[in-house]
Protein backbone atom coordinates (compact mmCIF):
# COMPACT_ATOMS: atom_id res chain seq x y z
CA UNK A 1 0.00 0.00 0.00
CA UNK A 2 1.07 3.33 -0.85
CA UNK A 3 1.62 6.26 1.27
CA UNK A 4 -0.82 8.10 -0.64
CA UNK A 5 -3.51 5.60 -0.23
CA UNK A 6 -6.00 5.64 2.69
CA UNK A 7 -5.81 2.93 4.83
CA UNK A 8 -9.26 1.58 5.35
CA UNK A 9 -8.53 -1.79 7.53
CA UNK A 10 -9.92 -0.56 10.50
CA UNK A 11 -13.48 0.05 9.00
CA UNK A 12 -15.76 -2.57 9.77
CA UNK A 13 -16.63 -5.30 7.61
CA UNK A 14 -20.00 -5.05 5.93
CA UNK A 15 -22.41 -7.87 6.30
CA UNK A 16 -24.99 -7.84 3.87
CA UNK A 17 -26.91 -10.44 6.02
CA UNK A 18 -27.74 -7.81 8.32
CA UNK A 19 -29.41 -5.69 6.04
CA UNK A 20 -32.25 -8.48 4.85
CA UNK A 21 -35.76 -7.56 4.80
CA UNK A 22 -37.72 -9.03 7.83
CA UNK A 23 -39.55 -12.29 7.12
CA UNK A 24 -43.13 -10.60 6.51
CA UNK A 25 -41.30 -8.47 3.96
CA UNK A 26 -40.04 -11.48 2.22
CA UNK A 27 -43.67 -13.35 2.62
CA UNK A 28 -45.26 -10.16 1.18
CA UNK A 29 -43.07 -8.90 -1.48
CA UNK A 30 -40.61 -11.51 -2.48
CA UNK A 31 -37.17 -10.69 -4.31
CA UNK A 32 -37.09 -12.37 -7.60
CA UNK A 33 -34.18 -14.25 -8.60
CA UNK A 34 -33.10 -14.68 -5.15
CA UNK A 35 -33.76 -18.27 -3.25
CA UNK A 36 -34.80 -19.53 -6.19
CA UNK A 37 -38.19 -17.68 -6.15
CA UNK A 38 -39.94 -16.75 -9.06
CA UNK A 39 -41.67 -13.18 -9.96
CA UNK A 40 -44.99 -13.15 -7.60
CA UNK A 41 -44.35 -16.47 -5.63
CA UNK A 42 -44.62 -16.05 -1.69
CA UNK A 43 -42.52 -17.67 1.05
CA UNK A 44 -45.86 -20.21 1.48
CA UNK A 45 -45.66 -21.17 -2.07
CA UNK A 46 -41.76 -21.98 -1.48
CA UNK A 47 -42.83 -23.36 1.50
CA UNK A 48 -45.14 -26.06 0.02
CA UNK A 49 -43.25 -26.98 -2.88
CA UNK A 50 -39.89 -29.12 -3.05
CA UNK A 51 -39.06 -30.66 0.05
CA UNK A 52 -41.19 -28.38 2.41
CA UNK A 53 -38.01 -26.11 3.66
CA UNK A 54 -37.90 -22.80 2.73
CA UNK A 55 -34.80 -21.57 1.56
CA UNK A 56 -31.62 -19.58 3.87
CA UNK A 57 -30.97 -16.29 2.12
CA UNK A 58 -27.53 -16.16 1.07
CA UNK A 59 -24.72 -14.95 3.51
CA UNK A 60 -26.83 -15.74 6.56
CA UNK A 61 -26.95 -18.46 8.43
CA UNK A 62 -30.07 -20.80 9.16
CA UNK A 63 -30.82 -20.34 12.78
CA UNK A 64 -29.80 -16.87 12.55
CA UNK A 65 -32.76 -16.60 10.09
CA UNK A 66 -35.20 -18.16 12.17
CA UNK A 67 -34.00 -16.04 15.50
CA UNK A 68 -34.55 -12.58 12.79
CA UNK A 69 -38.19 -14.02 11.21
CA UNK A 70 -39.22 -15.08 14.70
CA UNK A 71 -38.64 -11.46 16.29
CA UNK A 72 -39.86 -9.47 12.93
CA UNK A 73 -43.22 -11.98 13.58
CA UNK A 74 -43.92 -10.96 17.09
CA UNK A 75 -43.04 -7.59 16.43
CA UNK A 76 -45.58 -7.53 13.52
CA UNK A 77 -48.17 -8.71 15.87
CA UNK A 78 -47.29 -6.34 18.22
CA UNK A 79 -48.53 -3.47 16.35
CA UNK A 80 -51.22 -5.09 14.91
CA UNK A 81 -52.49 -5.20 18.54
CA UNK A 82 -51.97 -1.88 19.12
CA UNK A 83 -53.58 -0.75 15.77
CA UNK A 84 -56.98 -2.96 16.36
CA UNK A 85 -55.95 -5.01 13.89
CA UNK A 86 -56.97 -8.92 14.01
CA UNK A 87 -56.35 -12.27 12.05
CA UNK A 88 -57.95 -11.82 8.49
CA UNK A 89 -60.14 -14.83 9.01
CA UNK A 90 -61.07 -14.12 12.17
CA UNK A 91 -62.30 -10.14 11.26
CA UNK A 92 -63.98 -12.33 8.39
CA UNK A 93 -66.05 -14.14 10.69
CA UNK A 94 -67.54 -11.93 13.19
CA UNK A 95 -68.44 -9.63 10.31
CA UNK A 96 -70.30 -12.13 8.90
CA UNK A 97 -71.85 -12.57 12.09
CA UNK A 98 -72.24 -9.72 13.16
CA UNK A 99 -75.32 -8.27 10.74
CA UNK A 100 -78.63 -11.04 9.91
CA UNK A 101 -79.94 -8.92 7.03
CA UNK A 102 -81.61 -10.11 4.23
CA UNK A 103 -78.84 -9.43 1.85
CA UNK A 104 -81.02 -10.06 -1.52
CA UNK A 105 -83.35 -6.68 -0.31
CA UNK A 106 -81.37 -5.25 1.88
CA UNK A 107 -83.67 -4.73 4.43
CA UNK A 108 -84.96 -6.33 8.00
CA UNK A 109 -87.25 -9.66 7.53
CA UNK A 110 -90.38 -9.58 8.65
CA UNK A 111 -89.14 -11.85 11.61
CA UNK A 112 -86.59 -9.19 12.51
CA UNK A 113 -89.37 -6.64 12.56
CA UNK A 114 -91.24 -7.94 15.13
CA UNK A 115 -88.56 -8.80 17.09
CA UNK A 116 -87.37 -5.37 17.46
CA UNK A 117 -91.03 -4.43 18.13
CA UNK A 118 -91.02 -6.81 21.09
CA UNK A 119 -88.13 -5.10 22.32
CA UNK A 120 -89.41 -1.67 22.04
CA UNK A 121 -92.83 -2.36 23.18
CA UNK A 122 -90.67 -3.47 26.78
CA UNK A 123 -88.79 0.00 26.61
CA UNK A 124 -92.36 1.42 25.69
CA UNK A 125 -94.27 -0.05 28.78
CA UNK A 126 -91.03 0.68 31.57
CA UNK A 127 -91.80 4.43 29.95
CA UNK A 128 -95.50 3.91 30.95
CA UNK A 129 -95.09 2.45 34.22
CA UNK A 130 -92.88 5.74 35.11
CA UNK A 131 -94.69 8.11 33.81
CA UNK A 132 -97.79 6.68 36.17
CA UNK A 133 -96.13 6.32 39.13
CA UNK A 134 -96.79 8.00 42.28
CA UNK A 135 -94.51 10.27 42.57
CA UNK A 136 -93.86 10.49 38.56
CA UNK A 137 -90.62 9.50 36.93
CA UNK A 138 -90.81 11.86 34.20
CA UNK A 139 -87.64 11.69 33.21
CA UNK A 140 -86.70 7.93 33.74
CA UNK A 141 -89.95 7.85 31.09
CA UNK A 142 -88.63 9.52 28.92
CA UNK A 143 -85.25 7.60 28.36
CA UNK A 144 -87.34 4.66 27.98
CA UNK A 145 -89.56 6.02 25.60
CA UNK A 146 -86.09 7.31 23.83
CA UNK A 147 -84.79 3.92 23.86
CA UNK A 148 -87.43 2.27 22.60
CA UNK A 149 -87.91 4.69 19.36
CA UNK A 150 -84.26 3.79 19.04
CA UNK A 151 -84.62 0.22 18.30
CA UNK A 152 -87.39 1.32 15.97
CA UNK A 153 -86.87 1.07 12.17
CA UNK A 154 -88.00 3.27 9.79
CA UNK A 155 -90.95 1.73 7.81
CA UNK A 156 -92.84 2.98 4.61
CA UNK A 157 -95.87 4.72 4.56
CA UNK A 158 -99.26 2.52 4.56
CA UNK A 159 -100.05 2.07 0.70
CA UNK A 160 -102.68 4.02 -0.31
CA UNK A 161 -105.89 2.96 -2.07
CA UNK A 162 -107.00 6.01 -3.94
CA UNK A 163 -106.08 5.33 -8.19
CA UNK A 164 -105.41 1.95 -7.61
CA UNK A 165 -107.81 -1.20 -7.81
CA UNK A 166 -108.30 -2.76 -4.74
CA UNK A 167 -107.28 -6.06 -4.15
CA UNK A 168 -109.43 -9.12 -4.10
CA UNK A 169 -109.40 -12.31 -2.32
CA UNK A 170 -110.93 -14.90 -4.37
CA UNK A 171 -112.80 -17.73 -1.76
CA UNK A 172 -114.88 -20.46 -1.54
CA UNK A 173 -118.01 -20.73 -3.34
CA UNK A 174 -120.94 -19.96 -1.64
CA UNK A 175 -123.81 -22.18 -1.10
CA UNK A 176 -127.39 -20.86 -1.88
CA UNK A 177 -128.40 -19.99 1.66
CA UNK A 178 -125.30 -17.46 1.83
CA UNK A 179 -126.05 -15.60 -1.24
CA UNK A 180 -129.66 -14.59 -0.50
CA UNK A 181 -130.41 -11.51 0.82
CA UNK A 182 -133.08 -10.81 2.85
CA UNK A 183 -135.54 -9.86 0.87
CA UNK A 184 -135.48 -13.92 -0.70
CA UNK A 185 -133.78 -12.83 -3.77
CA UNK A 186 -130.43 -13.78 -5.48
CA UNK A 187 -127.51 -11.17 -4.47
CA UNK A 188 -126.31 -10.25 -7.40
CA UNK A 189 -122.52 -9.69 -7.44
CA UNK A 190 -121.07 -7.19 -10.55
CA UNK A 191 -117.47 -8.71 -11.14
CA UNK A 192 -115.12 -5.56 -12.24
CA UNK A 193 -112.51 -5.70 -15.07
CA UNK A 194 -109.77 -7.02 -12.01
CA UNK A 195 -112.26 -9.87 -10.33
CA UNK A 196 -112.65 -11.31 -14.03
CA UNK A 197 -108.51 -11.08 -14.94
CA UNK A 198 -108.19 -12.61 -11.55
CA UNK A 199 -110.61 -15.65 -11.98
CA UNK A 200 -109.39 -16.23 -15.50
CA UNK A 201 -105.94 -16.66 -14.52
CA UNK A 202 -106.59 -18.77 -11.55
CA UNK A 203 -108.72 -20.98 -13.66
CA UNK A 204 -105.94 -21.47 -15.56
CA UNK A 205 -103.15 -21.90 -12.97
CA UNK A 206 -101.91 -25.39 -11.25
CA UNK A 207 -102.63 -25.97 -7.36
CA UNK A 208 -99.40 -25.34 -6.93
CA UNK A 209 -98.66 -21.64 -8.32
CA UNK A 210 -102.05 -20.82 -6.60
CA UNK A 211 -100.74 -22.30 -3.62
CA UNK A 212 -97.15 -20.11 -4.27
CA UNK A 213 -99.79 -17.41 -4.72
CA UNK A 214 -101.41 -17.55 -1.66
CA UNK A 215 -98.12 -17.53 0.29
CA UNK A 216 -96.98 -14.60 -1.18
CA UNK A 217 -100.85 -12.81 -0.09
CA UNK A 218 -99.69 -14.49 3.61
CA UNK A 219 -96.31 -12.77 3.73
CA UNK A 220 -97.09 -9.60 2.01
CA UNK A 221 -99.94 -9.27 5.18
CA UNK A 222 -98.04 -10.34 8.38
CA UNK A 223 -95.27 -7.48 7.07
CA UNK A 224 -97.86 -4.99 6.57
CA UNK A 225 -99.42 -5.96 9.70
CA UNK A 226 -96.34 -5.49 11.37
CA UNK A 227 -95.08 -2.19 9.83
CA UNK A 228 -98.48 -1.36 11.21
CA UNK A 229 -97.57 -1.82 14.42
CA UNK A 230 -94.12 -0.52 14.09
CA UNK A 231 -95.91 2.70 12.91
CA UNK A 232 -98.45 2.81 15.78
CA UNK A 233 -95.68 2.19 18.68
CA UNK A 234 -93.54 4.75 17.38
CA UNK A 235 -96.39 7.55 16.82
CA UNK A 236 -97.11 6.77 20.95
CA UNK A 237 -93.97 7.40 21.69
CA UNK A 238 -93.25 10.51 20.45
CA UNK A 239 -96.62 11.52 21.69
CA UNK A 240 -95.24 10.17 24.96
CA UNK A 241 -92.12 11.99 25.33
CA UNK A 242 -94.57 14.86 24.22
CA UNK A 243 -96.33 14.35 27.43
CA UNK A 244 -92.71 14.51 29.40
CA UNK A 245 -91.56 17.48 27.97
CA UNK A 246 -95.05 18.87 28.92
CA UNK A 247 -94.40 17.77 32.75
CA UNK A 248 -91.04 19.05 32.63
CA UNK A 249 -92.33 22.61 31.42
CA UNK A 250 -90.21 22.25 28.01
CA UNK A 251 -92.70 23.15 25.57
CA UNK A 252 -90.70 23.69 22.57
CA UNK A 253 -89.54 19.84 22.87
CA UNK A 254 -92.94 18.88 23.59
CA UNK A 255 -93.98 20.73 20.25
CA UNK A 256 -91.09 19.27 18.81
CA UNK A 257 -92.18 15.28 19.61
CA UNK A 258 -95.66 15.59 18.38
CA UNK A 259 -94.99 17.05 15.08
CA UNK A 260 -93.23 13.76 14.67
CA UNK A 261 -95.79 11.93 15.92
CA UNK A 262 -98.10 13.88 13.47
CA UNK A 263 -95.62 13.17 10.71
CA UNK A 264 -96.93 9.25 10.75
CA UNK A 265 -100.70 10.26 11.44
CA UNK A 266 -101.65 13.18 10.96
CA UNK A 267 -104.95 13.34 12.84
CA UNK A 268 -103.28 11.79 15.80
CA UNK A 269 -105.34 13.61 18.23
CA UNK A 270 -103.58 13.18 21.52
CA UNK A 271 -100.66 15.21 20.00
CA UNK A 272 -102.67 18.11 18.20
CA UNK A 273 -104.22 18.75 21.49
CA UNK A 274 -100.60 18.31 23.02
CA UNK A 275 -99.09 20.79 20.65
CA UNK A 276 -101.69 23.17 20.41
CA UNK A 277 -101.14 23.83 24.10
CA UNK A 278 -97.12 24.01 23.91
CA UNK A 279 -97.83 26.65 21.01
CA UNK A 280 -100.38 28.51 23.42
CA UNK A 281 -97.85 28.74 26.10
CA UNK A 282 -94.57 29.31 23.94
CA UNK A 283 -97.37 32.94 22.81
CA UNK A 284 -95.10 34.07 19.78
CA UNK A 285 -96.67 34.88 16.63
CA UNK A 286 -95.96 32.09 14.84
CA UNK A 287 -96.92 29.64 17.42
CA UNK A 288 -100.17 30.94 18.73
CA UNK A 289 -100.83 30.77 14.83
CA UNK A 290 -99.89 27.15 14.77
CA UNK A 291 -102.04 26.25 17.92
CA UNK A 292 -105.37 28.03 16.02
CA UNK A 293 -104.85 26.02 13.21
CA UNK A 294 -104.34 22.66 15.62
CA UNK A 295 -107.48 23.89 16.98
CA UNK A 296 -109.33 24.43 13.89
CA UNK A 297 -108.30 20.83 13.31
CA UNK A 298 -109.58 19.25 16.12
CA UNK A 299 -112.87 20.60 15.95
CA UNK A 300 -113.05 19.29 12.83
CA UNK A 301 -112.09 15.62 14.26
CA UNK A 302 -113.48 15.25 17.50
CA UNK A 303 -116.75 13.85 18.34
CA UNK A 304 -119.82 16.74 18.98
CA UNK A 305 -119.94 14.84 22.57
CA UNK A 306 -116.42 14.88 23.53
CA UNK A 307 -115.65 16.92 26.68
CA UNK A 308 -112.65 18.07 25.17
CA UNK A 309 -114.86 20.54 22.77
CA UNK A 310 -115.55 23.53 25.25
CA UNK A 311 -111.91 24.26 26.46
CA UNK A 312 -110.74 24.45 22.56
CA UNK A 313 -113.73 26.70 21.56
CA UNK A 314 -112.81 29.27 24.23
CA UNK A 315 -109.13 29.01 23.28
CA UNK A 316 -110.36 29.61 19.43
CA UNK A 317 -112.50 32.71 20.91
CA UNK A 318 -109.62 33.91 22.41
CA UNK A 319 -106.86 33.27 19.94
CA UNK A 320 -107.61 35.76 17.35
CA UNK A 321 -107.16 38.75 19.70
CA UNK A 322 -103.98 37.40 21.49
CA UNK A 323 -102.60 36.35 17.91
CA UNK A 324 -102.92 40.79 16.60
CA UNK A 325 -101.51 41.93 19.76
CA UNK A 326 -98.69 39.77 19.92
CA UNK A 327 -97.95 40.68 15.79
CA UNK A 328 -97.71 44.18 17.18
CA UNK A 329 -95.91 43.79 19.84
CA UNK A 330 -93.22 41.69 17.04
CA UNK A 331 -92.78 44.36 14.70
CA UNK A 332 -92.66 46.74 16.84
CA UNK A 333 -89.71 45.08 18.57
CA UNK A 334 -88.35 44.09 14.61
CA UNK A 335 -88.91 48.07 13.93
CA UNK A 336 -87.23 49.04 17.23
CA UNK A 337 -83.98 46.77 16.35
CA UNK A 338 -84.06 48.02 13.18
CA UNK A 339 -83.72 51.49 14.07
CA UNK A 340 -81.08 51.17 16.62
CA UNK A 341 -79.19 49.65 13.62
CA UNK A 342 -79.50 52.60 11.57
CA UNK A 343 -78.96 55.12 14.11
CA UNK A 344 -76.03 53.29 14.78
CA UNK A 345 -75.01 53.78 11.05
CA UNK A 346 -76.09 56.82 10.28
CA UNK A 347 -74.68 58.20 13.40
CA UNK A 348 -71.05 58.37 11.88
CA UNK A 349 -72.57 61.28 9.71
CA UNK A 350 -74.57 63.10 12.28
CA UNK A 351 -77.71 61.92 11.31
CA UNK A 352 -80.48 60.03 12.67
CA UNK A 353 -83.42 57.64 11.91
CA UNK A 354 -85.79 60.29 13.31
CA UNK A 355 -84.47 62.97 10.22
CA UNK A 356 -86.85 60.36 7.73
CA UNK A 357 -90.38 60.35 7.88
CA UNK A 358 -92.57 57.82 5.78
CA UNK A 359 -96.32 59.15 5.11
CA UNK A 360 -98.30 56.81 3.87
CA UNK A 361 -100.42 57.58 0.69
CA UNK A 362 -104.40 57.91 -0.04
CA UNK A 363 -103.17 55.09 -2.82
CA UNK A 364 -101.68 53.00 -0.28
CA UNK A 365 -97.73 53.75 -0.75
CA UNK A 366 -95.58 55.47 1.35
CA UNK A 367 -94.00 59.24 0.75
CA UNK A 368 -90.35 59.27 2.29
CA UNK A 369 -89.27 62.73 3.41
CA UNK A 370 -85.95 64.05 4.80
CA UNK A 371 -85.62 66.63 7.47
CA UNK A 372 -83.33 68.07 9.63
Amino acid sequence: MTKDQPDFSDLEYFNDARFQPPAWAQEHFPIAGRNGWKNGESSKTALASGSGESKDPPGLPRDKDKRHQTNDDTLKDEEDEENGVEDDEEVWEDAREEVDVDPDNAEFTTEQLSDLLNKAITHKNRGNTHFTSHPPAHQSALEAYTAALDLLPSVPPPPSRKGKSPEVDIGPIQDGADSMDNTGGAKIHEVDEVEADMIEREAHEGVGMREKREKERRERKDREDVEKDIRECTKACWGNKAACYIALNDDKAAVEACTKALEIDPTYLKALQRRAGANERIGSWSSLTSAQEDYTQLISLLPPNSPLLPAIRKSLARLPESIRLQQEKEKDEMLSKLKELGNGILGKFGMSTDMFKFEQQPGGGYNLSFGK
